[in-house]
């Protein structure tokens, strides 16, 4: 039986945010992996997903992958005209997103904002739009729901042959469909979350549609939650910030009585399930 080998390739919200200060957690605007066997899965193309492609264009075979995304704000999407294996016409992808998503890619990919077409790449492409619901891409099982965010957004659930669960909340606030929430996300062996905001700073910024760490504990200890990665660090975030929004939180999940392993998201990192 395979392991699901998930990496972190983007873990920033927002805007990208290179520099000596972000040397750790890293800069790049969100992109994950998800393999398991032969099944590939790109979540969103920020500006990770450059080092991504990189890495991908190193082997010579035929790729066969699928690009998923959460939604279409620019720091999910500004990394996909750099995605060099897009111009490999050996590989196949097909992209999976909301409503609009040709629209949304039309947009991204047009003069004045960029010379290259979506019609220029060389990689074959197909579209595909879901609502929420179940789905499959090879052997994995994934269920899409919505999220609080602005102009929509999806999380998503996957469960793979072994066994084991993995949900993805790249960009959501609190009152997501309310304690349905719970259901989205209940007993996964992972939870990755945005929990862009401290729980002060979220008191402000109530209708940005982003998380306070606080509020990620609180549902994941309520829906039997085993490892938490608070992601989408905000820009302004220095790598001593978000240590202290790790510190931070493990302080409060053992406040609370909450078991599980909680980490800040970091480029590079590696789960396996």
């Amino acid at each position: 039986m395979h392991k699901a080998v998930i990496k972190l390739w983007g873990v920033r919200g927002s805007l990208a945010r290179p520099g000596k200060e972000t040397m750790h957690y890293g800069g790049n605007t969100p992109c994950l992996e998800i393999r398991y066997g032969d099944d590939l899965i790109i979540i969103d193309a920020g500006t990770g997903i450059y080092e991504l492609g990189l890495c991908l264009s190193k082997n010579k075979k035929p790729l066969k992958a699928t690009i998923l995304f959460s939604h279409y704000h620019w720091d999910h999407m500004i990394g996909l005209p750099f995605f060099v294996p897009l111009y490999n016409k050996q590989h196949f992808f097909t992209i999976i997103g909301r409503k609009n998503l040709k629209k949304a890619l039309d947009n991204l990919l047009c003069a004045p904002n960029f010379p290259v077409n979506l019609s220029d790449f060389a990689a074959r492409i197909k579209l595909k739009i879901i609502g929420p619901g179940k789905f499959r891409i090879g052997k994995i099982g994934i269920e899409a729901f919505n999220v609080n965010h602005p102009n929509g957004a999806f999380g998503y659930k996957f469960t793979f042959p072994n066994g084991k669960s993995l949900v993805h909340i790249s960009d959501a606030g609190p009152g997501a469909g309310g304690r349905d929430i719970l259901t989205d996300i209940y007993s996964a062996d992972y939870l990755i979350h945005d929990a862009q905001f401290y729980p002060e700073e979220y008191l402000k910024r109530r209708y940005f549609g982003h998380s306070p760490y606080h509020y990620v504990l609180d549902i994941a200890r309520h829906a039997k939650i085993k490892n938490i990665v608070l992601f989408h660090h905000d820009p302004l975030r220095t790598d001593k910030d978000i240590k202290k929004i790790e510190t931070g939180a493990r302080w409060l999940a053992r406040k609370i009585g909450l078991k599980s392993n909680v980490r800040a998201a970091h480029e590079g990192m590696i789960i396996k399930l």
